[in-house]
């Protein structure tokens, strides 16, 4: 295929890390409902939807073992704000250049499924974990912004999560890139 390999799927099964997990919660935690209207700061928008999802999880303790209702609230409050055509276009590199349209809309719509299965798992696993937001430099009338937070899971280092949001044409903000602070490779000290 001129795509190279078959995408991956992780089917009913979640693919996971400790950092993983954690990124994925803050991720799933600090995407908005619903794009605010355009005079609303990246930051605000995302602080507003963490505490409309957790309030979520704490009203209904079921939620956390339906998938079928944490598909749906993920479809409703998650999905919406991801710039999934961008953030594809960001995985493929100069690759996206050479698919076609309708290559380009499977990749996408696979891109968007793998996102839900993983962030529905993650989700489930949900428990307390404390998420700071950082300052934002940011002026009313940027076009991109960069929301720095840290994820904190008791008894475990902070993970730090960027977010890079665009404004959209009329306004409202989507997440088009999550930069993580993990070093894959920790070096031993005194060797």
């Amino acid at each position: 295929s001129p795509l190279g390999p078959p995408l991956p799927t992780c089917g009913s099964a979640v693919c996971t890390s400790p950092f993983f997990e954690l990124f994925l919660l803050l991720l799933l935690f600090l995407v908005p409902t619903a794009l605010q209207g355009a005079q609303s700061a990246p930051d605000a928008v995302l602080k507003s939807v963490t505490s409309n999802v957790v309030a979520s999880l704490k009203q209904d303790k079921d939620l956390a073992d339906d998938p079928a209702r944490l598909g749906d609230l993920i479809e409703s409050k998650v999905l919406p704000v991801f710039d999934f055509s961008l953030m594809t276009q960001l995985a493929l590199g100069r690759t996206w250049r050479t698919t076609t349209a309708s290559q380009q809309d499977r990749l996408t719509a696979e891109f968007r499924t793998m996102l839900l299965r993983t962030y529905s798992g993650m989700l489930a696993t949900y428990r307390d974990h404390t998420i700071t937001y950082k300052p934002i430099r940011y002026v009313p009338g940027d076009t991109d912004a960069t929301v720095r937070s840290e994820v904190i899971k008791q008894g475990s280092k902070g993970l730090r999560v960027d977010y890079q949001l665009t404004r959209m044409v009329g306004g409202g903000w989507k997440v088009y890139d999550v930069k993580l602070d993990v070093q894959l490779f920790p070096q031993e000290r005194g060797m």
